[in-house]
Parts: structure tokens; sequence; C-alpha cells
């Protein structure tokens, strides 16, 4: 047997038999033990782990083998590949102990450890990724002339590095990104490096210098990360490079033009990320169409007109984000043409008019687009639209009017609809409780009329419902029951009659906010044991009656307002159960007695309070010695809270009555 795969089991460290078992396997050449339960070593000696002499490749990864596992490795000296990531390793370079006899060794991985010392290796590939490196290591690099792989990425490495670096010839491959590594680095330095391919410098302290001087690289890049590196100008070498992938030169300090030419000189360029710079002028694309898959110039200072043939020069894109720009002007409608793409954001820019119909019925394939925080108008979700494969659609913050038609009634898969901040008018379409996935629907600060329709209580996923601010009325029948509901926004409208019992009775509600309305009656005096909510607004409306004695249950509660309403009676003294609460108002209402004092609201005060004459305590300094309270509000506090009961389970009464 040369090959053995023995990954995804629940092999445990030291089983003698399966130990004897391999050492018999002398001419195995493959071995993948990754995935297992395998801690501390495996047994060495002429009739162990370590007889294999003609391992060629060795899979460990995802154990918890320690430093113990090495003197048993150092006799497999066919080596060419090993495995060790994400083990309990600290220090497997140590002189004597460590892998320096493994002389034919090409890869090795130990990403994902908990390396702290070092010392120098004679192989070609190297990862140390994901480990404790807080030291200078560098200088044990010198020797690896042959190294074509280096990944010392997500470590905790100071200094500099260029004089190393420089050294390294053969590399191919090289990380150092997610370090803490600082000073000023030349890429002039990689002028020799005729076979580096990969150069990730990504997210540390250096600052990367673009020479005024040209330079002539005999290297041709694949991929190259310069993200986060302090960088003021596209780097001159990059003219000579027509091989690239991949560019990532977002998060710097770029100023001045797209480089269109990069597009130009890289026909085979798919990903370009060069967000979060300063760049502000965008010129024409290339004449011929791009391979172009991923795009990413979000968070510049782009301004003006989107090429009118944007579609057709990049119609393969897969992702593309221009958003937080100052680009104007209409959306093109050759957009229409990008058939793949699946990500669309031009939120936070100065778009203007309808959105173009070759663009709504031609991206099909989109599954988000944000079009959020622009000054779009027209018909929103007209009939003839056609992306019925959205997941996130964003149109909130725009100009958008009229009745909301139903061009997303098709969208089966859609997970967030946010058309809030228009100037929607209309009724609340009933088509949207057929969309079997939503869990997000935002639609405040508008003009939507009528209630809101029963078929959302079809919407069995719906975590967020947010109507607020509209002019939607009428009272909220029993039947309305939005179980999964995690937060509910439906202040600021004309909501009547009595709060449905349901709202209060869910687990899974966190927050219930019905400010401003023209709600009556009692607040709801049942409310789940396991309540997990937290926000309880309902301040602004036509409550009376008595602060309910089950509000004890709202052990999680934060936020509690009932102000500006025309409650009665004492405050429970089972509030000062609340030990979250740290916002409270119970003010401008015809309360009476002494306030709470114990618990957290021993820091409420006057504020709190206030517009309540018949109230009294130390918090509001006002003595209650001749406050007493009145007989006939004592008996109509009692005879609501026994109404209450009576429109409850009998299985209820018994733990009502005891509150």
């Amino acid at each position: 047997m040369e090959t053995l795969d023995l990954s995804g089991n629940y092999i445990i460290a030291n089983d003698s038999l399966f130990i004897q078992g391999l050492a018999n396997l002398k001419s195995l050449k493959f071995l993948d033990l990754s995935d297992n339960w395998i801690s501390g070593s495996l047994t060495g000696g002429s009739n162990g782990f370590g007889s294999l002499k003609k391992l060629e490749i060795l899979n460990l990864r995802y154990n918890s083998l320690n430093d113990s596992i090495l003197p048993h490795l150092t006799s497999m000296t066919s080596l060419k590949t090993l495995i060790l990531q994400d083990n309990l390793l600290e220090e497997v370079f140590r002189p004597n102990q460590g892998l320096g006899n493994l002389t034919k060794l090409e890869m090795l991985d130990l990403s994902w450890n908990h390396i702290i010392a070092n010392d120098s290796l004679l192989i070609q590939g190297l990862d140390l990724s994901w480990n404790n490196f807080d030291g200078h290591i560098t200088h044990c690099l010198n020797n690896l002339t042959n190294l074509k792989v280096l990944d010392l990425s997500f470590n905790r490495l100071p200094g500099n590095f260029s004089s190393v670096i420089a050294n390294l010839t053969s590399l191919e491959y090289l990380s150092l990104s997610d370090n803490i590594f600082e000073g000023s680095f030349s890429l002039s330095l990689l002028a020799n490096h005729s076979k580096l391919q990969v150069l990730h410098l990504s997210n540390n302290l250096i600052q990367v210098q673009n020479e005024s001087f040209p330079w002539l690289p005999t290297f041709q890049l694949k991929a190259l990360y310069l993200s986060n590196c302090s960088i003021l100008a596209i780097p001159n070498f990059l003219l000579y490079q027509y091989n690239l992938r991949l560019i990532d030169l977002s998060h710097n300090k770029l100023v001045g033009s797209f480089p269109a030419w990069l597009l130009e000189n890289n026909t085979k360029l798919e990903i370009l990320y060069l967000k979060s710079n300063s760049l502000s002028r965008i010129p024409q694309l290339p004449k011929s169409k791009h391979n172009l898959l991923y795009l990413d110039i979000s968070n510049n200072k782009f301004s003006g007109e989107l090429p009118s043939n944007i579609g057709k020069i990049l119609p393969k894109l897969l992702s593309m984000n221009m958003s937080e720009n100052s680009f104007e002007g209409n959306i093109p409608s050759s957009m229409g043409e990008m058939k793949t793409l699946d990500l669309l954001d031009l939120s936070g820019n100065h778009f203007s008019g309808e959105l173009p119909t070759q663009f709504l019925t031609g991206c099909f394939s989109l599954s988000l687009l944000s079009l959020s925080n622009n000054k779009l108008q027209g018909t929103i979700l007209p009939k003839y639209m056609n992306l019925t494969n959205l997941e996130w659609l964003l149109l909130d913050n725009n100009n958008f009017s009229g009745k909301i038609e139903d061009g997303l009634s098709e969208a089966k898969f859609l997970y967030s609809l946010d058309i809030s901040n228009n100037v929607l008018s209309g009724h609340i379409p009933d088509w949207i409780g057929n969309l079997s996935d939503l869990s997000i629907l935002l639609m405040s600060n508008n003009f939507l009329e009528g209630n809101i329709p029963v078929q959302l209580n079809k919407c069995r996923y719906l975590r967020m419902l947010d109507v607020s601010k509209n002019r939607l009325l009428g009272s909220m029948t029993s039947s309305f029951n939005l179980s999964s509901a995690h937060h509910l926004y439906l202040h600021n409208n004309q909501f009547n009659g009595k709060i449905p019992s349901a709202l209060l009775k869910s687990s899974q509600l966190i927050t219930l906010d019905l400010r401003y309305n023209n709600f009556s009656g009692s607040i709801p005096h049942w409310i789940n044991e396991s309540s997990s909510l937290r926000i309880l607004l309902l301040r602004g409306n036509n409550l009376e009656g008595a602060i309910p004695r089950g509000f004890s249950n709202l052990s999680m509660i934060e936020s509690l307002d009932l102000s500006h309403n025309k409650l009665s009676g004492q405050i429970p003294s089972q509030l000062t159960e609340l030990h979250f609460l740290s916002n409270f108002n119970l003010s401008y209402n015809n309360l009476s007695g002494p306030t709470p004092n114990a618990g957290q609201f021993a820091n409420f005060d006057e504020s709190n309070y206030r517009g309540n004459p018949g109230l009294c305590g130390p918090t509001i300094d006002k003595n209650c010695t001749d406050v007493l309270d009145s007989p006939t509000t004592e008996f109509g506090n009692r005879a609501e809270e026994d109404e209450s009961a009576v429109d409850m389970e009998p299985a209820d009464h018994e733990g009502v009555l005891e509150a």
C-alpha cells in the first residue's frame, strides 16, 4: 500500500495497535490523518510511526498534536510535504529537536499553531501563518535561498523585513500581511525576483514607497495585495505588468484618476479593489470588452456620470461596488447587459431619474441590489421588473413615489426589503405575505395608508418590521400575530383600538415601539414568562388603567416608556425586580402614590415622573405623609385587573391572581 486516507475519523492518540499497523506499511508514500482526535505524540522507534521511511506526504492538520511529535518525524527522511496546520505546536524550530533533518522537504504548513521559537530550515515552502510570532525571526530566513513559498501572515512580527526579502530571489509566493512590520518598503527591492507571482503585504505599519525613477521588474505578477500600506500613488512598476488576475490597492491614499490602463494592460484581470482611497476622476473605459469579474471602487471621491457603455465593456461582472462616491446622472441602461451580475451597490451617490427598463429586466441574476441614499425617482417595483433572484433590495432614502406595484411578487428568495424614506402612497400590498423567506421589511417614513395586511402573518421568518411614520390607521385584530418577529416599529401612525395581546405573548419579541398612535384601553396584563422584550415604548397613546403587575416578567427589559397616556393607580413595586432597566419614563399620566426607590429606580429622578401630581417620594422630593390613595382609585385598579383576567385561559388565572 502506498496511499492511506484516514481523515475525519475518531482516531485517538497512542493506540498501540493502530500505531503498529501503520509501522507495517513500509511502502507508504501518502498518509492523511487529518481531522481526528490525535493529541500529544505518536509512538516512534523502529517499530513505530517514525519507521515510515518512504513517506513523502504526511497530513496531520486539525488534531491536537504538540511538540513531542517532532522527534518521531525527523526519521521520515523522504518527506516532501508536511502539513501540521491547526495543532498545538510551539517550538518546532528548536535546534537538534526540530525538523532540520528533513532535507527533502519542499512544503511545510505550520499555520494556526502557537509557534513562538525560530530557527532555519532548507525547504522550498514555509507556511507559518496564524501563529504567535512576536519577535524578530527574519534573520533565520537568510539561508533559505531555495524558498518558493513564504507565508508569515497573521502573526505579530515587528521590525523591517526589507533586507531579508531582497535575498530570497527564488520566491514565487510571498505573504507578510497582517503583522506589525514598520518602516518604509521599496518595491524596487523585488526587481530581481524573476519568479515572483503573488505578493501580499497588506495590513502592516509599513509605507510602500513609489520610486520616482523607473525600474523594470523581472517578474510578472498574478496577484498583488497592497491594501492599507499608506500608498500615495499607483506603483509605477504596474505599467509593466500584463498577467495580473487580482489587484488590491484599497484603504490607501491614492488620488487622481481611475487607472484605466490597468484594465487595458491586463486583459486577464478578474479582481480590482480600489475602495477607500481619494480617487476622483474616472476616464473612459477600454474600447473593447473586458473579462473583469469583481470591481470595488467604493468610498472614494469619484464624481460625474458613469460611462454610458459600462455594461457593454464589462458584461461579465459578478460584483460591482461604487457606493459612497459622488456619481450623478442616470444609471446607464447598458448595465442591463450585465447578465451575470450578482451584487450591485450604488448607494451613497447622487444618481437621479428613473431606473432604466433594460436594467430592471436584464440584470436577472442579481441577488443584492443597493441603491440607497440617492435621488432616484419614479415608480417603485414596476410590474415589468424581472429581478426574481433578489435576496436583498435596498431602495431607501430616494424620491420614489406612487403606489407599490407587484414587480417583486415572484421574488421567492427575498430576505430583506427596504423602501423607507421615499414618497410612497397607497396601501401595503397583500402579495408581500407570499414572500416566504422575508426576514426584514422596512417601509418607514412614507405616506402609506390603510392597515397592515393580515397576509403578513404568513411571513413566518419575519424578524423585523418597520412601518413607522406613515398614515396607517385602524385597529389591529386579534389575528395579528407575528410570532417570529424580533423587532416591531409601528410608531407615528394612527392605529387605534386595543393593543393585541398576542404581541406581548411572543417569546421572540425584543423591541416593540407603538409610540404616538391612538391605542386605547388597558395595557395587556399577560406577558410571557420567557419574554425576551428589552424595549417597550408606548408613549403618546390613550392607554388607561393600571400599570400591569405582570410587567415583572420583563426580566430583560432595558427601556420602558409609558409616558403621555392616561394611566392611573400606583406604580407596582414589582418593577424594582427589573434589574436591567436603564431608560424609564412614566411622565404625564394620572399616577399616584409613592415612587419606587430600590434597585435601578434609585438612579431615576423627577424627569422620569413629571406630570403626575399624585406621585410622591424622595425621588421627586415630595413627602408622602399626607398623601393617601382614594378608595375609588384602589377599587378601580383592582376591578380593571380582574376584568383583564376574564379574557385569559383558565390555566392562566392562578398566575394572575398570585401576582
